[in-house]
């Protein structure tokens, strides 16, 4: 098919985007026009797709559309824009007519009917079977792309089955890699990864995750959605070009565990009642925080979903961890202006009754303009949900208070409160006493005995199984708001340190988690 045509094509087909026509209307009206005589087949073909629910991008590999082109859509589909990048996509197709004119479509035989995948794990809305000749196998053959699949679907079950957060190939000297899960916090490796096997794996999740297999110079971010068994995953994949090859990271998302309510994060009932007093507030500012991994986000989205159910009208103001269903989110894009910043003052104009903000660093100049305007719209009436990275809530005050251009008089009056949290990992059952003098908080407490791991095939020999969440809840009232005012820091911290670490060594007395898991996780130097 002429490229011409073609940049022709998804010019138009932008500017019906563009006018508000939705996806499949745009591809027919963009089809009747004159230049695509003789060319229905590959209209019919993507009207089709788009009917049973697939992407453009990934409706066109089928058809072996050039692999340099489909980031255009992935971008556009992804962030929300794609009547722009369907405009860039017609530039390229255009000036790339000078160099070649012609792209051959493999539209023979091409069914848009659902087909059984036979087991396969593939993204939600594909229709290929192991055995057809897929975009990312052409330079295999079948015997070798079959089993390039039913190891990567290997991987990701046995990911699924550990219960891990996070799945990792890492290539490493020589050409080979390494196979790594983040399981309850700790990075294990499982197994070794030979150099052929590693580049066609890097391949195959590229491909279900509708990235360009072909580019190996540039970071990419993708997404994919699977179903293993009957859980259903969302996936987040991020590509990262490094000395040694391309490392890949998987990050798991069940939604099932991240889309509950503030009834079910195993809050106390003290915790419980604090939070809902934050929240039963009409306006004001709310803070979580925690370290990486230490469940803040399934925090933020149950506190939402508490909102979803009283009707009100919720913007979320970064990139989405979980598509949830009753809010508006935005997808930032920062190349075209679309930052944080951008899209805080756009939901401002939308009416919301909430904003959550995932991502100001406290302390951080570059997001004191984010900070401020969060303050200026908690004190208008707006409820404002802040996620941070800091330890404690002490650290996070401390840091919120040197930030340039924040006042603390104006910060102290919205603030609802805040929310700190930690997950610890427990003991399995074949844990065993431990063999070290106890330390003087658990001396103090009577029948108290401390447990450490010992490992065994259930628990990989890790010594621990799941993980246990750890919370301090402070709803701010007078005293705590006057001395943030004030910033007096020592009545600060008396008033906000040492919860977290009081509830973690009550763990330990009762045999949930052991030392050494509280020591890896507050440091050495940990005090109840």
């Amino acid at each position: 098919m002429d490229k011409i045509i073609l940049s022709n094509f998804f010019a138009h087909f932008a500017q019906m985007l563009a006018s508000g026509k939705p996806l499949l209307d745009a591809v027919i009206a963009s089809g009747k026009k004159s230049y695509m005589n003789g060319h229905r087949g590959f209209v019919n073909y993507l009207a089709a797709s788009i009917k049973s629910g697939k992407s453009l991008g990934q409706a066109l590999l089928n058809i072996d559309f050039p692999k340099e082109y489909i980031g255009y859509f992935n971008a556009g589909e992804w962030e929300g824009r794609l009547d722009q990048t369907m405009n860039e996509l017609a530039l390229a197709l255009k000036s790339d007519a000078k160099t070649g004119g012609e792209i051959n479509l493999n539209l023979s035989g091409k069914s848009t009917g659902e087909k059984s995948n036979g087991g396969e794990i593939l993204p939600t809305g594909a229709d290929k079977t192991e055995s057809e000749n897929d975009s990312d196998s052409e330079t295999y053959t079948d015997a070798e792309y079959k089993q390039t699949v039913k190891l990567v679907n290997g991987w990701l079950k046995k990911c699924s089955d550990a219960g891990a957060s996070d799945m990792h190939i890492i290539p490493v000297r020589g050409g080979d890699g390494v196979l790594k899960f983040r399981a309850g916090g700790a990075l294990r490796e499982i197994e070794k990864i030979g150099r052929d096997e590693l580049i066609k794996a890097v391949a195959r999740i590229k491909f279900m995750s509708c990235l360009d297999v072909a580019e190996k110079r540039l970071p990419q971010d993708g997404r994919m959605i699977i179903k293993i068994g009957e859980k259903e995953l969302d996936l987040r994949v991020s590509i990262v070009p490094s000395l040694t090859g391309e490392k890949v990271t998987i990050r798991f998302i069940s939604k099932n565990e991240i889309m509950i309510g503030i009834d079910e994060i195993k809050l106390s009932a003290d915790e419980l009642e604090e939070l809902k007093k934050m929240t039963d507030r009409p306006y004001g500012l709310i803070l979580v925080t925690g370290m990486s991994g230490s469940g803040k986000t399934t925090t933020c989205y149950s506190i939402l979903n508490e909102y979803i159910k009283k009707d009100c009208n919720v913007t979320i103001e970064q990139p989405a961890e979980y598509l949830l269903s009753g809010a508006t989110q935005i997808a930032l894009d920062p190349s075209i202006g679309l930052n944080c910043l951008a899209a805080l003052k756009t939901a401002m104009r939308t009416d919301p009754d909430v904003i959550f903000i995932s991502g100001p660093f406290a302390g951080d100049p570059s997001d004191r303009d984010i900070l401020n305007y969060a303050i200026k719209a908690a004190q208008t009436g707006h409820i404002v949900i802040c996620q941070f990275g800091c330890k404690n809530i002490f650290e996070l005050i401390d840091s919120l208070l040197k930030t340039k251009d924040i006042d603390p008089a104006a910060l102290a009056n919205i603030l609802n409160g805040a929310v700190a949290q930690v997950l610890l990992r427990k003991l399995c059952g074949c844990k065993k006493a431990a063999d070290t003098t106890p330390p003087a908080f658990i001396k103090k407490s009577k029948n108290a005995a401390i447990y450490m791991s010992a490992g065994c095939e259930k628990c990989l020999n890790s010594g621990y199984m799941g993980r246990v969440p750890v919370y301090d809840v402070i709803t701010f009232g007078r005293d705590i708001k006057e001395a943030i005012a004030s910033g007096d820091i020592e009545k600060i911290k008396k008033m906000t340190t040492g919860h977290l670490e009081k509830k973690a060594a009550e763990l330990v007395k009762a045999g949930i988690t052991s030392l050494e898991e509280l020591y890896r996780v507050f440091g050495q130097f940990f005090q109840a």
